[in-house]
């Protein structure tokens, strides 16, 4: 099955990757999605992001906008501009009688147009380059303006810009203008990055996961060996319904333990690594604990080792909880109901400031912040609702919807829809989380 790529961008820059695209027919799909602005990026990242396996965005200024915003969770690459790409505006240029020793340009590092200018002999008198900040956190009139009183004031011939919604600006106000594309050598090199990297993300799907579940006496002898059967058909009902929604099989292992087979993306997509301890319920006054380990690997027989050692940190804990471990060796976890004894080997550097802001837009503590982006990661997706954030954030269930309708209040989340599994009871909002 073709991997599927979504390329956003600009109508035109779009247009032009898609004509490289041809060349590789047979090995991916590509999907285009044009903006007519970029401040449409992040709703249609968010939208591409189901039914593609890559992206590929067709500047650093849309890449970036979606990256700041969170919400970019699929591999992606952007399209680079260098100075290749100024060799045939700058062709062009002469074609047009401009005098290419004077003009402006922004999208480009002033060493990247000097280098150009002086692997091409060209005599220039200055570069008038604006160095901006590649947060792209700039109004493009503010940028138009540059080039533009450059030119008003005859320091320049021509302006050179990356930048389509720039370029009509400055069309529209009568100065020569030119745009810069990517060259086809580097739009085919990063389409095949792109093509690498969605290959590698569904090779790790279709890794074999094996989770281990154990039950173990909480110390208290069973009255009859009735009783500890009762509790074990009661369990096993639970882990059927558990290995089916994850496309698993399930093998009972002697008197008290069971083997899952899936794959790690069923497992994963599902996200039930994290709901695991609300679907598989135990009472706090049970005689039992229900400690399990899951496992990665790119064999049966890693992932059932990698299980095992989750497994043992598991059962080092009185109480009910999984651990995970990867075929790197990372371990994660406890994953369980007890916030207090939460903890986890597999710590990603996360950036503290952009924490700090969402905790004081949201009033929410950082922590709490931090432990939701890191649910998004893990899971793949920002689709959840509150089981999924209790488990998780080993908080009650209460607690979890009231952090969720927080973040619907401050604008960082919305209700997506809201399901109803029974005739009574509460019905069950799902939430889209963006932060």
């Amino acid at each position: 099955m073709n991997l599927k790529i979504a390329v956003i961008g600009s109508e035109d820059t779009v247009d032009r990757i898609l004509e490289v695209t041809k060349e590789f027919e047979g090995k991916a799909e590509f999907m285009p999605f044009k903006y007519k602005d970029k401040s449409q990026t992040i709703e249609y990242t968010k939208e591409i992001q189901k039914n593609s396996d890559a992206i590929i965005f067709s500047g650093e200024a849309p890449y970036t906008i979606a990256l700041n915003a969170g919400v970019i969770k699929k591999p992606s690459v952007y399209v680079p501009r260098k100075g290749t790409s100024l060799y045939k505006v700058l062709w062009k240029m002469r074609d047009d009688n401009i005098d290419i020793k004077r003009i402006s340009t922004e999208i480009l590092s002033t060493e990247e147009v000097v280098e150009t200018m002086e692997e091409l002999e060209v005599d220039f008198e200055k570069i008038y380059n604006y160095d901006f900040d590649h947060s792209f956190k700039f109004e493009h009139k503010e940028l138009a303006d540059f080039h533009y009183n450059l030119w008003k004031d005859g320091k320049i011939s021509a302006a050179v810009t990356g930048f389509t919604n720039i370029f009509y600006m400055l069309k529209d106000r009568g100065m020569p203008v030119y745009k810069l594309y990517p060259t086809k050598p580097l739009i085919r090199e990063y389409i095949n990055k792109a093509i690498l990297l969605g290959k590698v993300k569904k090779v790790q799907q279709s890794q074999t996961a094996v989770q281990i579940v154990k039950i173990r006496n909480r110390g208290e002898s069973f009255s009859s060996d009735y009783e500890f059967m009762m509790i074990k058909n009661k369990l096993e009902s639970k882990l059927i319904k558990y290995t089916r929604d994850n496309f698993g099989s399930l093998f009972p292992l002697g008197r008290d333990e069971y083997l899952i087979f899936t794959n790690r993306g069923s497992i994963e997509n599902i996200y039930n690594i994290f709901n695991f301890h609300s679907e598989i319920y135990i009472e706090e006054d049970s005689k039992i604990i229900l400690s399990s380990g899951i496992g990665f690997g790119n064999t049966v027989y890693e992932s059932e080792i990698n299980a095992r050692i989750a497994l043992s940190h598991s059962i080092k804990r009185n109480y009910n909880c999984t651990f995970i471990m990867d075929e790197s060796s990372n371990v994660s976890g406890p994953f369980s109901n007890e916030e207090d004894k939460r903890f986890t080997y597999d710590m990603s550097s996360g950036k503290n400031e952009e924490i700090r802001e969402l905790a004081e837009k949201t009033s929410l503590s950082p922590v709490y912040i931090s432990k939701l982006r890191g649910l998004i990661e893990k899971i793949d997706r920002n689709i959840v609702d509150a089981n999924v954030v209790s488990s998780y954030l080993g908080i009650s269930t209460r607690s979890a919807r009231r952090i969720l309708n927080v973040l619907v209040k401050s604008g960082f989340g919305k209700v997506k829809h809201t399901e109803s599994k029974a005739k009574t009871g509460r019905p069950r909002k799902i939430y889209e989380i963006n932060i």
